[in-house]
């Protein structure tokens, strides 16, 4: 009994022993520096990283939180636009991308780019040229050092690009807002300015602000308002795309809710090929004072047949009631759109599985909901099959036919296998490089180099009748995520987030 006594003194000395070294860590009282200096130092780093681990970790981490209030606290106390304290920002920026790889970080770093004002672009020393036919095109790049949240494994930066009253406006991916005058791209650097939003108060998921596939999908600007699609967590685990917006204030952007799909799927449900890369999120002006809208099938194909939801669909969205109306199905994930007003005709690019990007052509005849055939048609092959194999559960579920007409399905203009990572498509017209064809250009991000057509800008020539002339490459080797079209400078202005850079090209003819 005794021998109990005292092996239940010695346990509660030991724990009384560790709890009050583990309270002490970090203290400065005489007591505990005394010990301190009595324990050799390999020791004390051994116990820290072993018996103390959790508590150490603490600290660590407290540590690092006070080094970034610091970075914080000594931005804002930094006046701007002085030169020569705006480059101090940038070292201390420099000095924060350093800390520890969690969403957090990347929330602090919008923090600090919004109190620094700006974000700087430097332009590439080359001018990049290629020579197509009879035109000679020259393409600038602006490169940052600051946008470097990518939304894919191959991306550095991800952001999407508009213009409206002469500047050019950018939305990164993580819901930093920005313009420049366009007239300063003329520079061989130029700052753009940050425009602050709610955006922090609205996105709660962390997966927005971090390397993930969650994030903004798009921009656009029309009649006074900005508005952007989103990854929207509507409850618990359960995301859409849905659409903010706000007027367009180059002091500070509002954004409330637009429109937000009644449904979402649970990315920890059934299903566990769930993907949110799969999800659309293209917006472009429509007739009648609506918004065209495409919404990806985030790997759920059959929805994309069914009428009863949204996803795998484009939709058209009235801006003053928010009704909608389902344009056309049987979309995998449209990442392109352009509506040619004086056509009446919808042009949209689609990736595709393995194999089968698309692009396809909607001519507005009549009201009929148009049908693009996923997942019954496609020239390509589910992930992980070389070859179909139609006894295998996928393909019964969602054969991808190779055909699209003979299951009562559109045929895309052109499709593509292997696939190029397609995205944005903008109609050119002819003053831009002489060609008098109706032409437009189809940018890529796929990460397979080969021939270079895969991250390149793709220069399409139709007939009347909209059957594909000739097919041309700009091979610029860098993933094209956003691209437009400005009138007023003849130029085609590009979001490359392969270097987290601004392009801009022109043609020489």
């Amino acid at each position: 009994m005794k021998k109990i006594y005292i092996l239940l003194i010695v346990i509660v000395f030991f724990f009384g022993g560790y709890l009050y070294i583990n309270s002490s860590i970090g203290r400065e009282d005489s007591f505990i520096q005394i010990i301190k200096l009595k324990i050799p130092k390999k020791l004390k780093t051994n116990l820290k990283e072993t018996l103390f681990v959790f508590k150490n970790q603490e600290l660590l981490k407290s540590e690092l939180a006070d080094r970034e209030k610091e970075v914080l606290e000594t931005i804002y106390m930094l006046s701007l636009p002085n030169k020569d304290k705006r480059d101090i920002l940038h070292r201390l920026w420099s000095q924060v991308k350093k800390f520890e790889q969690t969403p957090d970080r990347y929330t602090k770093l919008g923090e600090i780019l919004n109190k620094i004002g700006v974000i700087q672009f430097n332009q590439n020393k080359k001018i990049e040229e290629f020579k197509i036919e009879n035109n000679n095109y020259l393409l600038r790049k602006f490169k940052t050092d600051v946008l470097l949240v990518g939304k894919n494994f191959s991306a550095i930066g991800s952001s999407y690009i508009e213009y409206d009253n002469n500047k050019l406006f950018l939305a990164s991916a993580t819901g930093i807002f920005g313009y420049v005058d366009i007239n300063e791209l003329n520079n061989k650097k130029f700052n753009m300015t940050i425009i602050p939003t709610n955006i922090g108060d609205l996105v709660n998921h962390k997966d927005f602000y971090y390397f993930s596939s969650f994030g903004i999908k798009d921009l656009l600007i029309h009649q006074n308002k900005i508005y952007v699609s989103y990854s929207n967590e509507i409850k618990k685990d359960c995301f859409n795309i849905s659409i903010l917006v706000s007027d367009l204030s180059l002091i500070g952007l509002k954004f409330e809710d637009f429109f937000t799909p009644k449904t979402c799927i649970d990315k920890y449900g059934k299903n566990i090929t769930y993907e949110h890369h799969q999800s659309g999120g293209r917006m472009f002006p429509f007739k009648n004072e609506q918004i065209l809208f495409s919404l990806g099938d985030h790997e759920f194909g059959h929805f994309a047949q069914e009428q009863s939801n949204l996803f795998g669909k484009i939709i058209a969205i009235d801006i003053n009631t928010k009704k909608l109306k389902i344009i056309s199905i049987g979309h995998r994930n449209a990442q392109g759109l352009y509506y040619d007003e004086n056509e009446n005709i919808i042009f949209s690019t689609e990736h595709g599985p393995q194999g089968g990007d698309e692009i396809n052509i909607n001519i507005l005849l009549d009201a009929k909901i148009k049908n693009y055939g996923w997942p019954v048609s496609s020239y390509g092959e589910h992930y992980g099959f070389t070859v179909r194999d139609d006894k295998h559960p996928k393909y019964i579920k969602e054969p991808l036919y190779k055909s699209h007409e003979d299951y009562g399905f559109i045929e895309p203009v052109k499709y593509f296998v292997p696939s190029i990572g397609i995205s944005e498509i903008i109609k050119i017209p002819s003053n831009f490089n002489g060609i008098s064809k109706i032409q437009y250009f189809v940018g890529s991000m796929g990460w397979d180099l080969k021939e270079g057509h895969n991250r390149a800008i793709h220069l399409f020539q139709f007939s009347e009748d909209y059957e594909i002339l000739k097919h041309n490459v700009i091979p610029v080797n860098e993933r094209i995520r956003d691209m437009i079209y400005v009138q007023e400078v003849n130029k085609v202005f590009l979001f490359f987030e392969t270097t987290a850079s601004i392009g801009i090209l022109k043609a020489q003819n």
